[in-house]
């Protein structure tokens, strides 16, 4: 991980540990009351269906979002372990470790290309990651490259998911601020614990929500730009089994078209036969000794 990104990282948890600390509608002094269930990181159920809605999928993305860096670091610790690089060393001497590797198969003339498809997108489907070789593989060697390749697409696929999560992020923001006015309305009547209750858990989750969006943005770009450098670090040979563009015009010849037999009387017309051409006379010239009459 990067100096920048960690920095953002760490700035990300404490500013949201400020934040849920202090949620609340009214002025409640700091610590005066004990953690919502939303800032608890549970699920908070307020009895009624459109706010159970909000609730429950906000607590789905939160737990997505919380288990998407264990992901992430359970597939980097699999690839170290494989590579022999320590335990829990960084992204970058993870990158290190792969281009020494790959640069070790070309120096026995086994070229890599790393093709990478879908850097932004937000759906898995849109990804794809493959390497391209040329050479003989021994095992260790295809296993590294197989390894190498699962990491990179894994990564890539793990930034999709990030970033479709943030659009949900986002669409639960604009569902937050559509229920704000019905709080009252819906909770008045079951008492004033009840209501502070759900004021207090809804704006946890409002004041965590554009965090949260931060927080999915920069996981997903981190695992972008890991992708980037594995691609960088794997590629020896841009040009391994690359086939040439299609030119853009292509010259064609126009077909004469076959001539249709002429028809008459509505039918197709009979092929002319030519007369069969008379046998030359085997009448044998005078004085021919081989005549026989």
């Amino acid at each position: 991980m990067s100096d920048a990104l960690a920095f953002k990282t760490r700035s990300y948890w404490v500013v949201l540990g400020l934040v849920l600390a202090s949620s609340t509608f009214g002025c409640h002094p700091l610590g005066a009351d004990k953690p919502t269930r939303v800032e608890s990181g549970l699920l908070f159920t307020a009895g009624q269906t459109e706010f159970d809605t909000f609730f429950g999928e906000y607590f789905a993305a939160q737990t997505e979002l919380a288990t998407a860096k264990d992901a992430e670091h359970a597939l980097r610790g699999e690839l170290s372990k494989k590579l022999g690089v320590v335990a829990g060393a960084t992204p970058q001497l993870l990158v290190d470790a792969v281009a020494r590797r790959a640069q070790e198969l070309a120096e026995k003339k086994v070229l890599l290309r790393l093709d990478i498809d879908g850097l932004g997108a937000d759906d898995e489907a849109d990804t794809m990651v493959q390497a391209a070789v040329i050479g003989t593989l021994e095992d260790d060697a295809r296993l590294f490259i197989e390894n190498a390749t699962l990491l990179a697409r894994q990564e890539l696929r793990m930034s999709a998911r990030l970033r479709k999560l943030k659009k949900k992020l986002s669409r639960l923001e604009a569902h937050e601020q559509a229920l704000e006015p019905s709080v009252e309305p819906n909770f008045t009547e079951k008492g004033y614990a009840k209501l502070e209750e759900v004021k207090r858990n809804l704006f946890a989750a409002k004041r965590a929500l554009p965090l949260m969006s931060l927080r999915a943005q920069d996981q997903a770009e981190d695992s972008e730009q890991l992708v980037r450098k594995l691609g960088a670090a794997m590629t020896t040979d841009k040009e391994v089994t690359r086939k040439p563009e299609a030119p853009l015009i292509t010259n064609v010849e126009p077909q004469a078209s076959p001539k249709r037999p002429r028809t008459t009387g509505g039918g197709p017309r009979k092929p002319s036969v030519a007369a069969p051409s008379k046998p030359k006379s085997e009448t044998p010239e005078s004085g021919s000794g081989d005549f026989d009459p």
